[in-house]
């Protein structure tokens, strides 16, 4: 990672480190009120009305942050594609199916998986035996991101 991504990724940690903890939500009654579980103040939930120094920074800085870090997510995401091996009849070189659809021999990473492997599978070379070279998908960062932005209950 390079320093500058470091300084702009502390930043918006530090924006939301100092900010009325979340989660924050909508009143859904129609008031346009942000509200917390937290409690900003002794007298009130209400996040607008504990407005502090730190709430304003983060909020301002939302839209960029955001977007940023969305742009980021979905080119990791654009680049971690899955490659669907499908499988061979070995004896006439067709695929097989399943019904109508052709049956899945396994699914890989397209950016993790060594060259060689995706060209054993372009050229109709790859047997499917797996390897220390074939890295299933979802890979490692696709599983972290998809962790990340879909937490277990109580993360």
């Amino acid at each position: 990672m390079t320093d500058k991504t470091r300084e702009v990724l502390d930043g918006i940690k530090d924006r939301l480190t100092k900010a009325t903890p979340g989660p924050w939500f909508l009143d859904a009654g129609g008031d346009s009120g942000v509200y917390t579980e937290a409690r900003p103040s002794n007298t009130s939930s209400d996040v607008a009305s504990a407005f502090r120094r730190e709430d304003e920074a983060f909020i301002a800085a939302a839209p960029v942050d955001v977007a940023r870090l969305t742009r980021a997510v979905e080119a990791v995401l654009g680049l971690h594609t899955p490659v669907v091996v499908y499988e061979l009849d070995d004896k006439n070189g067709t695929w097989i199916y399943d019904g109508d659809e052709r049956r899945v021999l396994t699914t890989l990473c397209g950016e993790c998986t060594p060259e060689f492997v995706l060209g054993e599978i372009e050229d109709g070379d790859y047997d499917g035996s797996g390897s220390d070279a074939d890295i299933h998908y979802p890979c490692p960062t696709v599983a972290a991101i998809e962790d990340a932005l879909n937490p277990k209950e109580g993360q």
